[in-house]
């Protein structure tokens, strides 16, 4: 494994201290899974930005679920998925 220096301020240096010690890991598990779980999240690129919010309120629907389902039809929306 490689080394990295964090700079992190006190409160979350002793959050993550807390959180490990309940957790019965490290600190630097902590950190792994937090990264781990930051790069897992998709990005969006600029242009899929721009088309998602230049379609926002465009289209009408008789579709009683959009308020249920906008995150979904927002994630299709902007990665095409």
């Amino acid at each position: 494994m490689g080394r990295t220096i964090v700079q992190l301020t006190p409160r979350q240096q002793e959050a993550l201290r807390r959180r490990a010690k309940a957790e019965h890991v490290s600190v630097s598990e902590l950190v792994r899974r937090a990264v781990d779980a930051s790069l897992a999240v998709p990005t969006v690129s600029e242009e899929q930005r721009k088309r998602a919010l230049a379609a926002a309120g465009s289209v009408r629907s008789d579709k009683g679920d959009v308020v249920d389902r906008h995150n979904e039809i927002y994630v299709e929306a902007v990665l095409g998925e």
